[in-house]
């Protein structure tokens, strides 16, 4: 019986993958413009930072893909695809940074997502788009902020929501501006680094 019942669930599988159109007939849900802006970065870009011990860490950018997905993973038949452009960030040859932008789809809003070493957030750049100022445990909006004597507009403060502890080396704080990207982040030990 449980043999029978495995033979129908193949065969409905089977049949349902029939059916599917190939991925290259699929319509696809490409960034506009308005959206790549936000992608200021290209090949070969060194981004430095400096602490208040005069310290350096400069992060280079080594990679910029530009990838398709679909929204059936797999698993069951697609009915979309969607564009996703992702900037790889490295110090000496070892990743350290991402930063990603993905098209709106039926299901979801075009987002922003950023790994910079430990914190991992995503970004509301469709509020942010939209002239709101986020304002949550996680995002804090600062109209203005000056990093090593540089005064940076419209940046947003992300807090991690990993619970690192007081004196860890962990990131728990990154400032970012859509025209400058990243300009500064903070160890939970209180090591400021600032864009230069």
């Amino acid at each position: 019986k449980c043999f029978l019942s495995s033979l129908i669930i193949v065969a409905i599988l089977i049949e349902s993958s029939s059916c599917c159109k190939s991925l290259e007939d699929l319509p696809l849900n490409q960034l506009p413009d308005s959206k790549k802006v936000w992608l200021i970065y290209h090949v070969g870009d060194e981004v430095s930072f400096k602490n208040q011990h005069g310290q350096l860490r400069e992060y280079t950018v080594t990679e910029i893909i530009t990838e398709e997905f679909d929204d059936g993973g797999g698993m069951v038949c697609a009915s979309y695809r969607y564009q996703s452009i992702r900037v790889l960030f490295s110090i000496s040859n070892s990743l350290q940074g991402l930063f990603e932008l993905t098209a709106e789809t039926p299901d979801q809003q075009a987002g922003g997502y950023i790994e910079w070493d430990e914190l991992h957030s995503s970004i509301p750049i469709n509020e942010i788009d939209e002239g709101f100022k986020p304002s949550t445990a996680q995002y804090l909006w600062k109209d203005t902020l000056e990093v090593n004597s540089k005064f940076y507009f419209n940046v947003l403060q992300i807090k991690s929501f990993v619970p690192f502890d007081s004196a860890s080396t962990y990131i728990g704080t990154l400032f970012y501006s859509k025209p400058d990207g990243v300009i500064r982040f903070d160890q939970m030990n209180g090591i400021i680094w600032e864009r230069l």
